[in-house]
């Protein structure tokens, strides 16, 4: 389990937040909401955790990555 601890200027915890296992997303760290739903060849989602501003919808319950954000495949 992963904590931030919040500092005030005088370098004083005043605050730990726990993200309970929660992954943090790829391309900027913030937690993760979603995971990518890109299948790769072999089968498998691809499951890059992504925040709300990074996943791109492409149907209901469908987000792809921005890595995948281009791919013409739409997991059925």
């Amino acid at each position: 389990m992963g904590c931030d601890i919040w500092k005030d200027k005088d370098g004083q915890a005043t605050k730990i937040v726990c993200n309970r296992g929660r992954l943090r997303c790829r391309w900027c760290s913030q937690l993760s909401t979603q995971l990518c739903d890109f299948v790769m060849p072999n089968g498998t989602t691809c499951d890059a955790p992504m925040c709300k501003g990074h996943a791109i919808k492409r149907g209901t319950n469908v987000d792809f990555c921005p890595d995948h954000a281009e791919a013409k495949e739409i997991p059925a």
